[in-house]
């Protein structure tokens, strides 16, 4: 298993890009450590293939100590070495832990968000909806399986917490004292997707709930919960703040809630990073800046961003209504974006949306607005942002890649038709290496 953090009881060590990582990112390590009680004084030595990199005595620490360090490194394998001790102790805890830094970054997907369970009546999720609905525990314990063989490093869990209806009540996926339960299958679809990410050295982005019609409340209250049921899996990675924010804008509440929930993830574990995903989709009325809006991107430069990774959505494909974004588009977005990431020290991830909206407005595999492979074609996308991006994920995986033969059938034919697609592709790409 491939898990760098939760080494033992005392300390966490992790990594943005997940490893592995390649020698064209700048790598950040993440340590923190704990004291057996709050006010306890720390000593501690950090090194980098023997080179020390951090050395503290005499540290009061209330929470944790957090340390993070940003490098590039070559291609092979590396290690991190962490001792620590209390001050009255005599003897230090070691811990050293190896990871791999590949030559290059290859254009394929390393992970995908999942949703449990759409309200019943949204139906632009129509297509997948009471399939996904019917999934137990163990049949997502299957598919997190089927997409570790796909090649799949990343699970990002969309949603906890989601009405059941469009205009419904907020309904938890997960055993909660805070919401009532919602109507799917599954008994505790988190703990299950973990389970398989644990057998896997597979990554899971726990999501913090989408009501559809702005901010879930009591966010930071849904976090505790989450923490004191999950915080146990060394295959917790981090947090994803599922409100998606519209970047072709600038507004100052969204920045105040990153900062209030990314406040609290800290207080509860700060080596667990925070991502986000907005879109950029619709009139362009800022070309030099790739669609974004400046001043997000001044914000951004200047004062940093409460979030660690920024995946923004791609906008690719085809809708009704017109709004979505072509792959050079799509390219020149992040293009724009990568200069301001490497000045504010944020990781840019990207994510390649892997639908399409049918006549109808329903979310389809990639069938429409370039297919899967030709002038806007889903394989494009994923090359165009390729350049720019540690990491590339892609919404989403239920309902769209489809394993031949997996029941449920969630998406149907064309999902497993896409999945052979792209399947050939990577299998085609990795095998040159």
């Amino acid at each position: 298993m491939e898990h760098t953090f939760s080494c033992n009881n005392g300390l966490d060590i992790s990594f943005i890009p997940f490893m592995p990582a390649s020698a064209e990112d700048e790598v950040e390590a993440r340590i923190q450590i704990r004291t057996k009680y709050c006010g306890a004084l720390l000593d501690a030595i950090i090194t980098v293939d023997g080179k020390e990199i951090e050395r503290v005595s005499e540290f009061e620490v209330k929470d944790f100590y957090f340390f993070t360090h940003r490098q590039y490194y070559n291609a092979g394998t590396h290690t991190i070495c962490v001792r620590f001790k209390e001050h009255c102790e005599e003897k230090f805890e070691e811990t050293k832990t190896s990871f791999c830094i590949e030559e290059k970054r290859l254009p394929i997907l390393s992970g995908g968000f999942i949703m449990f369970g759409p309200p019943n009546d949204r139906k632009a999720c129509a297509s997948f909806t009471a399939d996904t609905k019917k999934m137990t525990d163990d049949d997502w314990e299957a598919y997190i399986d089927q997409m570790a063989l796909l090649g799949i490093k990343c699970i990002i869990i969309t949603t906890t917490v989601q009405q059941r209806t469009m205009d419904g009540e907020n309904t938890a996926h997960y055993p909660s004292s805070l919401y009532p339960r919602s109507d799917i299958t599954a008994k505790d679809p988190v703990r299950a997707v973990l389970r398989a990410a644990e057998r896997n050295g597979q990554y899971v982005f726990i999501g913090l709930g989408h009501t559809y019609g702005g901010a879930l409340p009591h966010t930071k209250e849904v976090m505790t919960e989450l923490y004191s049921l999950y915080g146990d899996s060394p295959a917790f990675y981090g947090w994803y703040e599922s409100e998606e924010a519209d970047i072709r804008q600038y507004k100052e509440e969204i920045w105040d809630r990153w900062h209030e929930l990314r406040g609290h993830a800290i207080t509860l574990s700060p080596v667990k990073p925070f991502i986000i995903s907005p879109y950029a989709a619709g009139e362009n009325l800022y070309p030099e800046t790739g669609g974004i809006h400046p001043e997000f991107l001044n914000r951004l430069a200047r004062e940093g961003a409460d979030f660690d990774i920024i995946a923004p959505q791609d906008m690719v494909g085809h809708t009704v209504d017109g709004g979505r974004l072509t792959v050079k588009e799509s390219g020149d977005m992040y293009y724009h974006l990568s200069k301001v990431c490497r000045v504010a020290k944020k990781h840019l991830w990207a994510n390649c949306e892997a639908f399409d909206f049918d006549d109808y407005f329903t979310l389809v595999p990639r069938f429409n607005g370039g297919g899967m492979d030709g002038e806007n074609g889903y394989l494009q996308q994923i090359q165009a942002v390729h350049p720019y991006s540690e990491k590339i994920v892609t919404f989403m995986l239920n309902g769209f890649f489809l394993p031949e033969g997996f029941v449920p059938a969630i998406g149907g034919e064309r999902a497993t038709v896409q999945y052979k697609i792209y399947s050939e592709y990577c299998h085609i790409l990795t095998s040159q290496i």
